[in-house]
């Protein structure tokens, strides 16, 4: 095997490794002459997305089609009210990619069929009407004899590689575009394209993306060279042609050659309309495009060697946009290791990838890989190979009667105090845990409020964009809290440079400052300052904690910051495992829906968390559909033979509940109707409801309940009167 195929079969390969668990096989939904058909039941046991549908439901990529949870809210009733979507316009397969808009109503989502060595894509099914109806385009290839062949872009014409093939070339992730309505969608053969979704015939569009030695391109194909940017940072031996001369003609795209052309081997796209930027994450970085017009992007290509190893690795799965409540915003990146599967870092941005920041708090000690992230107001969840995790970085803290959001039953670390935003603090004890900031009262005089669940022994930070003023003795002009004045160790070196300008470095005296909350220090000012920085507060001796900044966010991410989600016990024990550390088990998705529950996609189904009550859990039971038999189907009602139900099991108590097409219960079979010999459960019916009467001609629903688990088949009846 050559170096080329085999280091292109990683990126596959690994990719993959988030599907290897699922089947690739058509279900028995997306046969092409089946029409849309809502059927009871669930698709799948391995779930990779979940998202909020229309009327509160929730709607699922699976590993064999589309789930849909109708009236998510009432989460103990779930299992009467699971579905899968059958329509001949969704794509064949399982879903790597299912995204939802305008309240639910608005759902797109890709398909794959074939093996984790060669995954073939199957096209994009995308619904307006809370998928009622379904719209489908097949995956993007090219019809060309011819290696390459000439596309447009913006006016321009430039060269790409013929693809003429679904294989390796799978949607994995999908995005909208909702001002100028067009559907993303990123693949590892197909790049990055789109499609007009309004368009009566909609047809795929190549969207050109920097080659890999550049660090921008516009959508003219001209390259910055100003400044740090970089139109040719690779050498020639290494990149035959990186258009370095700066000629838009000699830009072509081409995802299949080694050398020079990772970043067009796109694999995650989110579209940020909070900021008007397209993201796309490749097998060589991080891409941030400017939505200029319709036909115009320029973007700004970010590397691991660009960044300074900011950025840790340079394959980027998946992003997620996490808000804070004072308005903020942070950009997260999922960053896999191009070599193989293993624990990696992630990646963040609060100021749209001018600064870029790692967090190994999964890598380390955790040692997990994560799959997606999933923010809901101010905390971001994490899916991974060992569980769910979650960073809430706001935890509240107001026990000072002067506060404005003072409570009377609040401890320091309670967390049931009412948030502010910056302009409305006025008091240490209106900010969060840890967190410092700086308030204006006038004359050029700027308070340092804290909140600290810490003694305070000494800080250090930095101001930014001012001087701390000195007094006619060249004192620094600096006045401390309550008892305990503070030693400040720049006061008196007035002929020391280092101790000139906006660093602050002070300690509390020996007791030190308790726990709590208040005005840490008073400091004259030069002028306005933007902020500080660089904050470093001494806990004990020799020992600092990372505190934070309000209004600039969090400058500290540590591996304490993440929690995790424990699911408990009994769900493990009902899926046969010991827990979340068997290797069959892998959290892949979470979602929370409007009623404050929790989703979580796994490979061994769906568990639920009710986050307003103490996280209390439910595991609805959802099905195998190629376990459960019956026969004959459809039944015809005779007085000689019933319908014979068959599943695989060691329960010795089934139950077996028959609905009509209404969801009616007809009937209920117990022990009594069925045989159980701990190796195989065989129940019989003979068509009529509990008062003995023969049920009318239709579709009925069978569900068989045994081990915790719940069986879905379709049975028809004819009757014979």
């Amino acid at each position: 095997m050559d170096m080329y195929y085999c280091r292109n079969l990683i990126f596959i390969t690994l990719f993959n490794y988030i599907l290897s668990g699922l089947p690739f096989s058509p279900s028995i939904n997306n046969e092409s002459y089946r029409s849309r058909e809502l059927v009871v039941g669930w698709p799948s046991l391995g779930i990779v997305d979940i998202r909020s549908g229309p009327n509160n439901s929730i709607i699922a990529g699976t590993g064999s089609g589309v789930g849909l949870i109708q009236n998510s809210s009432n989460l103990n009733e779930i299992e009467n009210n699971i579905y899968y979507i059958s329509d001949s316009n969704l794509p064949l397969g399982s879903n790597p990619s299912l995204k939802t808009y305008d309240n639910g109503n608005f759902i797109v989502v890709s398909g794959v069929i074939g093996t984790s060595e060669e995954p073939e894509g199957t096209g994009i099914g995308w619904s307006l009407d809370g998928g009622n109806t379904w719209n489908y385009i097949n995956q993007p290839v090219d019809q060309s004899d011819e290696q390459y062949v000439t596309k447009y872009w913006n006016g321009y014409a430039f060269n790409q590689l013929s693809i003429t093939t679904a294989v390796k070339n799978v949607s994995y992730d999908v995005d909208v575009d909702l001002e100028y309505e067009y559907i993303y969608a990123t693949s590892w053969a197909g790049m990055l394209q789109r499609f007009k979704y309004t368009d009566l015939n909609p047809s795929w569009e190549l969207v050109p993306l920097p080659m890999d030695g550049q660090d921008n391109l516009s959508c003219d194909f001209t390259c910055d060279q100003s400044e740090n940017q970089s139109c040719c940072f690779y050498t020639a031996n290494q990149s035959p042609n990186q258009n370095c001369d700066n000629i838009p003609s000699d830009y072509f795209a081409n995802p299949v050659d080694i050398t020079g052309f990772d970043n067009h081997k796109a694999f995650s796209v989110y579209i940020d309309e909070f900021f008007n930027y397209i993201w796309v994450g490749t097998a060589f970085g991080i891409n941030r495009g400017e939505i200029v017009s319709e036909d115009c992007i320029n973007w700004v290509h970010f590397t691991r060697e660009n960044t300074n190893t900011s950025i840790p690795s340079n394959w980027v799965t998946g992003f997620e946009r996490q808000f804070f409540q004072d308005g903020s915003s942070r950009l997260w990146a999922v960053t896999w290791d191009t070599n193989n599967s293993t624990p990696h870092k992630l990646t963040y941005t609060d100021d749209n990838g001018e600064t870029w920041f790692s967090d190994d708090g999964l890598q380390q000690g955790i040692g997990a890989v994560t799959y997606s992230m999933n923010a809901t107001d101010d905390v971001i969840y994490a899916s991974t190979s060992k569980g769910l995790f979650e960073i809430n970085p706001f935890i509240y803290g107001c026990t000072d009667f002067a506060a404005d959001n003072y409570d009377f039953n609040a401890t320091i670390d309670s967390g049931n105090c009412e948030y502010l935003n910056s302009d409305e603090i006025n008091d240490g004890c209106d900010l969060e845990l840890n967190y410092l900031f700086f308030n204006d009262i006038g004359n050029n005089q700027y308070q340092v409020l804290y909140n600290s669940i810490n003694t305070i022994q000494a800080i250090n930070f930095d101001i930014i964009g001012a001087d701390i003023l000195r007094d006619e003795n060249n004192f620094l002009l600096i006045e401390g809290d309550g008892f305990l004045p503070f030693w400040i160790w720049n006061q008196f070196q007035p002929n020391n440079s280092d101790y000139y300008g906006g660093n602050l470095d002070a300690s509390a005296g020996l007791p030190g400052i308790e726990p709590g909350c208040g005005v840490l220090l008073t400091l004259t000012l030069s002028n306005p300052p933007l902020g500080i920085s660089d904050i470093s507060v001494d806990i004990s001796v020799n020992n600092s904690e990372c505190y934070n900044y309000y209004t600039f966010g969090s400058e500290c991410f540590e591996e304490s910051q993440w929690e995790k989600i424990e699911i408990p016990q009994w769900i493990f024990d009902n899926l046969f495992i010991e827990n979340e550390q068997n290797s069959e088990f892998k959290v892949y998705t979470s979602h929370v829906n409007d009623s404050n529950g929790l989703f979580i996609g796994t490979t061994k189904g769906l568990i639920i968390a009710d986050i307003t009550n103490n996280y209390n859990f439910y595991q609805p039971p959802l099905f195998n559909y190629d376990d459960f038999t019956i026969f004959p189907n459809p039944y015809y009602i005779d007085n000689e033979s019933p319908v014979i139900f068959k599943l695989e099991s060691n329960s010795l108590n089934p139950k077996l509940e028959i609905f009509d097409f209404n969801m009616m219960r007809i009937t209920t079979l117990s022990t009594n109707d069925c045989d159980a010999d701990g190796e195989l459960v065989t129940c019989g019916w003979d068509g009529r409801t509990r008062d003995g009467r023969r049920v009318n001609n239709g579709v009925y629903f069978c569900k068989l309940s045994l081990n915790g688990n719940v069986y879905w088949q379709k049975l028809g009846v004819l009757n014979s009167n």
